[in-house]
Formats: structure tokens, sequence, C-alpha cells
């Protein structure tokens, strides 16, 4: 009678044992899931019963069964006796009660993920039915699983066209093995997603290029992981680029190449950049003039009416002006110049630089101004502010170098 009520409690002991196993099995097999949906504090707790339970009834087991082989049979009943007595109820009631507010916990939070995947899901349809954005789906060998229509409208091919074709077949040749190269790094799961510019070729033989944000797909866990794409055509900008840089390299040339005199500076009036032929007028190796102020080489009495100019131009009362006036070169000597001075942009509130375009007078004013000079000559007069004016005497015949077009000079 003994051993058969130890055969039936060992019998139930084990089937408790074998049930609790199974459901922990369960419960490993479904963790990624269940911690996908942020479950954690409920597994822990549903983790708690099965454990405490399957502990208890292999507790039991060994009183039964391998107690007895050390001690008395009699002393190995009192303990299973006492560990019923005792334990079980406890054991039984607190297992139970942790699986069922795990369970509780867990099912609330996975009702959270699901709506939060709906939400997710409705987000990812209206992407998908985007009409400024392509998306792409594909699977490992590039083969296309589902495009929407700003995919197919980029690349000019039909849906059904495009689900027999593979992202290479669209691809310009020369951007296919950076494009797997990208493709293969994002996979070996060096990174969860990858971020790429590559060119396509439209059904018409047209060059498009655009901006990839590629990342994996795991909508099948038996299957190997989709490729899903956001295209972005950025051919326009490709192509404003490209004309900026073409723009920045003809006015380079220009620059460094032009015959009269150009420079760079700031609003307030400070020199940036100038180039050789303004440097070279005023007697000045390249890069002496930058940091410098306009008015540092301007001769005192064009000051006025250059700087009355200069603050409407900050005012924004005017865009541009030009203007007659002396430079004073590296030597103290006048040089006699036509000034053009601009603002880079339309709104002067927001423009940040000023472009001034030196070159010599007008042969009318320079006559005048030589006429003046042969004048003055004539009469002695001559001006001792030093470094100002220099003129060849009464009684000396010479070069005047105070009317000059980029270091020319004008024999009178």
């Amino acid at each position: 009678m003994i051993w058969n009520s130890v055969a039936l409690m060992t019998a139930i002991d084990l089937l408790i044992v074998i049930a609790v196993a199974y459901s922990f099995r369960a419960f490993l097999v479904h963790r990624r899931a269940l911690a996908a949906a942020n479950a954690h504090i409920g597994l822990m707790v549903i983790g708690v019963g099965p454990l405490l339970m399957a502990g208890f009834y292999i507790s039991d087991l060994v009183a039964m069964h391998v107690l007895p082989l050390f001690v008395a049979t009699s002393v190995a009943m009192d303990v299973m006796a006492d560990l019923h007595l005792n334990y079980r109820w406890i054991v039984t009631l607190v297992g139970v009660g942790a699986v069922a507010l795990g369970a509780v916990a867990v099912t609330r939070q996975l009702i959270v993920s699901i709506k939060r995947s709906n939400r997710s899901e409705e987000r990812f349809n209206a992407l998908f039915e985007s009409e400024t954005i392509g998306v792409s789906i594909t699977s490992a060998d590039g083969s296309y699983i589902a495009t929407n229509p700003a995919y197919q409208h980029m690349l000019r091919y039909s849906a059904e066209e495009l689900r027999g074709m593979r992202w290479q077949d669209v691809s310009l040749a020369e951007d296919i093995e950076h494009a797997l190269s990208e493709t293969r790094h994002m996979r070996s799961g060096e990174d969860s997603g990858v971020i790429f510019e590559k060119r396509f070729v439209t059904k018409q033989g047209g060059i498009i290029s655009a901006r990839l944000n590629m990342a994996l797909l795991h909508d099948d866990p038996k299957r190997e992981p989709l490729q899903i794409a956001l295209v972005e055509d950025i051919t326009e900008r490709e192509q404003a680029t490209q004309a900026l840089q073409e723009s920045e390299l003809r006015f380079r040339t220009l620059f460094k190449e032009a015959q009269f005199g150009i420079a760079v500076a700031r609003v307030d009036g400070l020199l940036l950049q100038c180039n050789p032929a303004f440097t070279g007028m005023l007697g000045f190796a390249v890069g002496d003039l930058d940091g410098k102020h306009w008015s540092e080489f301007t001769d005192t009495e064009d000051m006025p009416e250059n700087k009355r100019y200069s603050d409407q131009l900050l005012r924004g009362e005017i865009t541009s002006y030009q203007m007659e006036k002396r430079f004073i070169r590296k030597d103290g000597e006048i040089l006699w110049a036509h000034l053009t001075v601009s603002l880079v942009g339309d709104d002067a509130k927001q423009s940040r630089f000023r472009l001034a375009i030196s070159r010599c007078a007008s042969a009318t004013i320079k006559h005048w101004f030589v006429a003046r000079l042969v004048w003055q000559r004539r009469n002695s007069w001559r001006k001792s502010a030093a470094g100002s004016r220099i003129l060849a005497p009464a009684n000396r015949p010479g070069r005047i170098k105070c009317i000059a077009c980029m270091g020319s000079s004008i024999k009178v």
C-alpha cells in the first residue's frame, strides 16, 4: 500500500515536473518575441513560478527515492510528509500566483505592443504610399518583392515589370560593386542599416542619382531577412552642386587671370582676398592686403565720398556704386582708378560679402587730370603732405605716376 502510494505520488510529481519543464521550454522559445514587446518584468515573474514549483517537486522525488538510500525509510517518509504538510500549498499558491501575475503583465504589454505595431504599420503604409520617397523591398539576391508608386515613377517601370527584375538590373554598372559591398556590410550584422548614394538607369536609358537608406526587414524568422530601402532622387541636387562647382571654378579662373583688379571684402570693408592684378596695381604681393580695410590705402580727399557710398550700401539704400578714386600705392604714389563695388546677394541684411572691381579711369578723365597736373606744375604748385602726392619739379621733366592703369604710367 505504501509503495502504491509512493508510485502514485511519484507519477504525479513527474507529470508536474514535465509540465513545468515544457512550459519553461515554450517560454524560452518565445522569449525573443516577448522581450521585443518589452515584457521583461512579466517574464521574470512568470519564470519564478515554474522554477519554484519544479524545485519543490524535485525535492519531493528526492525525498521519496534518494533519501531512503541513506536513512531509514520511515525517516524519509517523515521528511516527505513534512514537505507536503508545511510547503506544498505555499509553493503551489506562490507558483500559480506568480504565473498568473506574470501572464497578466505580459498580456497587457503585448496589447500595448500590438497597438504600437499597428501604428507602426500605419506609418509604414503611409510611407509606402508616399509620392516623394521611393520604397523598395528586395530579397537577399536583390530580386524585387514590392515597390511603391514613387519608386516606379522614378525608374519609369511598372510594379509588374520590377517584380521580374533585380535592383542590379536597374543600376549603373560602375555603382553595382559599391552597392553590393554596402549590402554585405549590413547583412553581416556590422551595422543595422546603411546609407549610400548610387545611380539608377531608367527604362528610357536616363541616369538618375539617388540616396538610399537601407535596413533589414525581419518579417519571417524561417527565412533570410528582406532588404527595405528608402530611395530619394537627388539628381537635381547633384546637378545644382555640379553647376555651383563649375561656377566657382569659372570665378576662381577669372579672379586669378583677370587683367583688372578684383577684391572680395566683408560688408564692413575688411578685405578677405585680392587677386594678383589688384595687389599688383597697388604695389603689394598677393596676400599682403588680406585683412586690411579699404580706407588704409584710399586717398584722404576721396574718403568722404567713398564712405558715403559704403554707408548707403550697408543700410541697403543701394546695392552697388561706382566712383573714380585715388588709391595710395605701397610706395606712396597715387593711383587713379575706376571702382565698382557690389554686394554679394540681393538682400543687404543677409549679404556677408562685397565685391570690388578696380580698373583704370576713362581716357577723358585721365587726360583731364593730366592737364590739371600740367597746369599745377607750370604754376609751381606743390603740396607738402608727405607721401600723399609726388610731382616732378617744374625744371625737371619726368614721369607723373599719379595716373595709372594697373601699374602703367603716363609721360607728360
